[in-house]
This record gives C-alpha cells, sequence and structure tokens, in this order.
C-alpha cells in the first residue's frame, strides 16, 4: 500500500494499485480537503480499508500531488501506518 522507493513510471504505479488491490480488496478513501497553490496540490483523506481475511485498518492519509505540463509528476504520501500493519497482524 506504501514504498518506501519511489516508483517511476505508469507501469510501476500500476503494478502498486494492482498489488495494494490484491491485499486489500476493499478500499474506500473520504476525501477531506484538497488545496491548490501553483503546480502543487496537498490533498487529506481517509482511507479505510479491508484485508483478504476481513480486518479493517482506517487511517489519515496526506498526498503532495506535483504538476508538470499539466500532468503529474511526482506524489508523495504520508500516514501513520501502524493501523494497516495491526490489521495485517490480526
Amino acid at each position: 500500500m506504501f514504498k518506501d522507493e519511489p516508483l517511476h513510471g505508469r507501469e510501476a504505479l500500476r503494478a502498486l494499485l494492482e498489488a495494494d488491490k490484491a491485499g486489500w480488496p476493499e478500499q474506500r478513501n473520504e476525501e477531506r480537503s484538497a488545496i491548490v497553490q501553483g503546480d502543487a496540490v496537498a490533498t487529506e483523506h481517509r482511507l479505510t480499508a479491508t484485508t483478504t481475511a476481513g480486518r479493517t485498518a482506517a487511517l489519515d492519509v496526506l498526498r503532495i500531488w506535483d504538476v508538470a505540463d499539466g500532468r503529474i509528476a511526482a506524489i508523495r504520501t504520508y500516514a501513520d501506518t501502524a493501523p494497516l500493519l495491526e490489521a495485517l497482524a490480526g
């Protein structure tokens, strides 16, 4: 769901999203706020995800999106992932 190393390219992002969906088949993002300043966007949302074993985790997520030439150039994600780890541990 979250990676420590950067991803590069559409295929890498697609692979990450597919792996997330396999381990956390039910996911819901509730947007709470968004701020746009120049070529940067900050979004705050609540992620609720359920494992294949039926355990649920909820956490707050902040993402910073950098935009260049009308396309996403970078995304940085900040979250306390402890609820995800607890759900995986059971």
